[in-house]
């Protein structure tokens, strides 16, 4: 667990610092490793490097370092029209606003971190405007994640169902309002990158076409391959392998879910819902806590000396959140317009973008329990605590559904091991004239526990009567989930945790 203070304020005023191994300072060496990488990357996406518009050259000084690729203001003053009104008619930006605002709503948690909803649509940006090469002649960013009936099931798509969906809806809301598909989805990302404490207020552009089908097959990296696979998947998507550096960061804010469903939940860096630097110098760190669920391509890239030098200049100097920030946005923007055709349609739309969050402090006790599932504030499992409808519980957290009239005992053995905690719950039920005995044994994550803190399980509803594979039976046929509860004491609370526990049921006994 990490309570972590960061001021990108600070950062950005503070005195350059000589980047080990190189002459000049930090400052210096960045915008010259940026020159290089413009260099490098040889050629822009076709239809920009044609595009003759004020915006497409705005977007080209931009990618080529002469000017940012992060908004010029940190704070947000623009004031929409009302919806609906000739004003805001006129206004391509206004239903942007409005868009922005619903956006916030699911991105934003009640602590001021970000949300599950916001790590994946970051993710869901990447993986629309990526599948995209210059010689695919299709794809990139044209909505195909949102339109198409079955490139959401691919398998290098799971775990953005449930955002798909999210934004689906959205996009019924607001396209009759002009707002497309290919649209929505980079927009989204780019909130929800500001919506993350520290993140950039990267440039916001509008106009896309929205693609007519699905993208296509084997153009996004596998979290498995080699730094070389990466980056020359990469350079054929015109990206630098210094720009793939500042991209790979957005892991800073993911937590994976289906690369190992054992550890299903587990973050990429010790804090998921800041977008800070810590996922730079706890990749390669051998001693990086074990909640961390490091990718492989991550670590691959972290040790490569194309890529190398970006990993240690984010993850450990004092310009490196500002730098980050600079390069992830230029290289988001080039992203986010790969395979899109009419660069010279595009309306710049930055000035809808919530303000820039410049500082934050992880903090206990701003969330009350209920409001998200990273905060809980329990002395003891409770229904209160929960939020489900249960009628009584016991000291082990296991509960009787309301509906049901059995008598319930049980009693837990369990056995800890630095990486593992293996649970054996032993269930009696006596209902009539009938007496039934389960067992579960379980095999949980083990988060880094603070001393005098205490990790336990309760759980959160009833939701089904049947049995689904991986959850566990209760005596009258219900299932359960799980959630983590901290209990070190009476009525403590605390708001974040470095990883969730998740407990992975391996056989379920009835004797």
């Amino acid at each position: 667990m990490k309570f972590t203070t960061s001021a990108l304020s600070a950062m950005l005023s503070a005195s350059a610092m000589a980047y080990p191994g190189m002459g000049g300072d930090a400052s210096a060496f960045h915008k010259r490793m940026a020159e290089v990488s413009t260099k490098e990357k040889r050629d822009l996406p076709p239809s920009l490097d044609s595009a003759t518009s004020q915006v497409a050259q705005d977007i080209k000084d931009c990618l080529s370092t002469a000017t940012s690729c992060e908004a010029s203001d940190t704070a947000k003053t623009y004031v929409a029209p009302a919806l609906g009104s000739k004003e805001c008619a006129a206004d391509q930006c206004c239903i942007w606003d409005y868009v922005t605002s619903d956006l916030v709503a699911i991105f934003k948690d009640c602590d001021g971190q970000c949300t599950e909803a916001a790590r994946q649509s970051i993710r869901l940006g990447f993986h629309d405007a990526g599948a995209w090469s210059l010689a695919s002649g299709f794809g990139g960013a044209d909505g195909s994640m949102l339109i198409s009936g079955n490139e959401k099931d691919r398998v290098e798509n799971n775990g953005l169902q449930e955002i798909i969906a999210t934004l689906q809806t959205m996009w019924g809301k607001y396209k009759g309002n002009g707002v497309g598909a290919a649209d929505l989805m980079q927009h989204a990302a780019v909130v929800a990158t500001v919506v993350c404490p520290l993140g950039p207020r990267t440039r916001a552009f509008v106009g896309r076409k929205d693609g007519d089908g699905s993208s296509p097959n084997g153009l996004l990296p596998d979290v498995h391959s080699d730094a070389d696979t990466l980056i020359k998947l990469f350079e054929d998507k015109t990206i630098s392998a210094f720009d793939l550096a500042a991209l790979v960061g957005a892991h800073s804010t993911s937590e994976q879910d289906v690369v190992d469903a054992n550890f299903a939940g587990a973050p990429q860096d010790s804090t998921p819902g800041v977008w800070d630097v810590a996922f730079y110098s706890e990749t390669p760190d051998q001693n990086a806590s074990s909640a961390i669920f490091k990718f492989p391509s991550d670590q691959a890239l972290a040790a490569d000396p194309r890529t190398k030098p970006s990993f240690d200049f984010f993850g450990k100097n004092v310009n490196g959140q500002a730098a980050w920030n600079d390069d992830f946005a230029r290289a988001y923007v080039r992203l986010s317009l790969l395979g899109v055709p009419n660069i010279d349609d595009l309306v710049e739309c930055t000035k809808v973008l919530p303000s820039q969050i410049g500082s934050f402090v992880i903090a206990p006790n701003s969330c009350k329990a209920g409001n998200n599932t990273s905060s809980v504030s329990s002395s003891a499992p409770s229904s209160a605590t929960s939020g489900a409808p249960y009628a009584s519980s016991n000291t082990t957290g296991i509960y009787s559904h309301p509906a049901s009239s059995a008598k319930t005992t049980s009693y837990v053995t369990k056995y800890t091991t630095s990486t593992k905690t293996t649970t054996k719950t032993h269930i009696i039920t006596n209902k009539g004239s009938v007496t039934k005995s389960y067992e579960a044994l379980t095999t949980t994550t083990v988060c880094p526990i603070v001393p005098s803190r205490v990790l336990t399980y309760e759980p959160t509803e009833t939701i089904t009567k049947s049995v689904p594979k991986g959850f566990f039976a209760g005596p009258n046929g219900e299932s359960y989930v799980f959630k983590p509860v901290i209990t070190p004491g009476p009525s403590y609370s605390l708001t974040y945790a470095s990883c969730k526990p998740k407990t992975v049921y391996t056989t379920v006994t009835v004797y």
